[in-house]
């Protein structure tokens, strides 16, 4: 695809964390596009917002603006809530043009009334916006645009690396229903791999495996580098995600299996149903109980892994993202 007509245009993308690879293969891309230049701002400061406040940028493209709902104290408040309309009026004023990523429905944690609170506050945010992006084509309509998830730059292996393991791979947090996972798995071995944010959690998940006597399970709560995380994946017979809530929109886990063409097993989602059905990725095997899960780990297929990549590259690969992302900001 041609980008004719692009006219050079400043965008700040906010935040820029260090070291997510999302971020940084987001913005690499959306560099790419004939006139764009990206800067990026880690945390929003008193100078940098007084110089930037009379719509400084053509575009400012905002992501997990929704995080800030929740408060220190897991729980959707006063404070939060304003903290939230005074970022996203700061960004609104730096901004002829805004664009909101929706990386959840609402943020995780929330439930019952504070979730639908929290869903509702998001969606007068999206209003509010030029444009909203979300990675699942489930979702767009009217303002709200599918741009796809951009998949992660990492090391090939050769298939000799393949194991007899599955793999859980990702933060280890409770929403992600690890815990739940273990209650039900069986003999076959399991590598569960991550940072873990509450270490209580990764006690109760210690419990159940030793009270399980699942000796072929094995818990890595410990740094591991991006080498390591590629290698571990890679040389699974495939990836194992739990988490299903009404919140969630994409895991980046799949996206990162996607990137090494590994097959996923999940619990079902509105995203997982969108890309088996609408679009005909292959490697997604979801289910809609962990019982069923666990059966079909049991008949596991055989898999062409340069059959998943090609179907990972037809679909989330740079060319798709960059086209999507210019499609977005040169629709004034």
């Amino acid at each position: 695809m041609g980008y004719l007509g692009l006219i050079v245009m400043r965008i700040l993308f906010s935040p820029a964390t260090a070291s997510n690879k999302y971020v940084d293969n987001t913005i690499k891309l959306i560099s790419a596009l004939p006139g764009a230049k990206v800067e990026t701002k880690a945390q929003l400061d008193a100078d940098f917002i007084m110089k930037n406040i009379r719509h400084r940028y053509d575009w400012v493209i905002i992501n997990w603006l929704e995080n800030i709902l929740v408060g220190k104290n897991k729980r959707l408040g006063f404070k939060s809530i304003a903290l939230f309309f005074l970022k996203f009026l700061i960004y609104r004023l730096m901004a002829k043009q805004l664009v909101f990523v929706r990386h959840n429905i609402y943020p995780h944690g929330l439930h019952g009334r504070e979730a639908r609170i929290a869903t509702w506050i998001i969606e007068q945010a999206i209003r509010l916006s030029t444009v909203s992006i979300v990675h699942s084509g489930h979702l767009e309509q009217g303002k709200v645009k599918y741009v796809a998830h951009p998949l992660y730059e990492l090391s090939a292996l050769p298939n000799e690396y393949e194991n007899d393991y599955h793999v859980v791979f990702g933060r280890i947090i409770e929403y992600k229903n690890i815990h739940t996972l273990l209650e039900h798995w069986d003999n076959r071995r399991l590598i569960i791999a991550g940072l873990v944010e509450d270490p209580v959690y990764a006690e109760r998940l210690k419990q159940i495996i030793q009270q399980r006597n699942l000796t072929n399970v094995v818990l890595n709560t410990g740094f591991i580098t991006d080498e390591e995380a590629t290698k571990l994946v890679a040389g699974s017979q495939g990836l194992v995600i739990t988490h299903c809530d009404a919140d969630m929109i994409v895991s980046g886990s799949f996206f990162f299996a996607a990137s090494l063409g590994v097959p996923v097993f999940a619990l079902t989602t509105p995203f997982f149903e969108w890309a088996t059905q609408s679009r005909n990725y292959q490697g997604l095997y979801a289910y809609k109980s962990l019982d069923a899960l666990m059966a079909g780990l049991k008949q596991q297929p055989a898999v062409d892994r340069k059959r998943i990549s090609q179907s990972a590259h037809d679909l989330f690969g740079n060319d798709v993202v960059v086209s999507a992302w210019y499609s977005v900001l040169n629709s004034r």
